[in-house]
């Protein structure tokens, strides 16, 4: 892949990411209201929405799916890499290299199933609300999608290094 490939593949993810990350905010802070009005009205006037909990629990949906590709991408989920640190460099590339196999097929893995599952439920609703439940499963593929395109640019930085450093 070229540089100007490249740089339009980056400027891509660096979109989605971008507007993941405020889909998430914002699934952050309408959960928060939501609980929060839930909490008042029950406790302080004895009245409880019929559709608080379970928009609460879609907007969970929203954030941890989205959350989780935004994380992703800044490498921020755990990982423990004290004894890989200590090995030799060609060791730590051949379990860079299995990692990224193993997490792809994952992705794939999820992706796949989240879009089966979709397709099962298009014509299901969401029984407090009404609203067609596709809207709150869109989220692990979206998710899931982002997260390819992520493990795809880290195969390309990976093959691109070994070429570089083969030379």
């Amino acid at each position: 892949m070229n540089k100007t490939h490249n740089n339009t593949f980056d400027s891509l993810i660096d979109l989605i990411n971008n507007i993941y990350e405020k889909l998430s905010l914002f699934s952050l802070l309408g959960l928060t209201i939501v609980v929060l009005l839930q909490i008042f009205f029950r406790n302080v006037l004895n009245y409880s929405f019929s559709w608080g909990g379970e928009l609460a629990i879609y907007m969970n949906f929203w954030l941890v799916f989205l959350g989780a590709a935004v994380v992703f991408r800044e490498h921020g989920h755990v990982k423990m890499d004290f004894l890989i640190n200590k090995a030799s460099a060609k060791l730590q590339k051949g379990v860079e290299l299995f990692n990224y196999l193993v997490t792809l097929f994952f992705i794939l893995f999820f992706l796949y199933s989240s879009i089966k599952l979709t397709n099962q439920l298009s014509d299901v609703v969401t029984p407090a609300m009404g609203m067609p439940y596709i809207i709150f499963v869109i989220p692990p593929i979206l998710g899931f999608t982002l997260m390819l395109l992520i493990i795809i640019k880290q195969f390309i930085v990976f093959f691109t290094r070994e070429a570089r450093d083969n030379r």
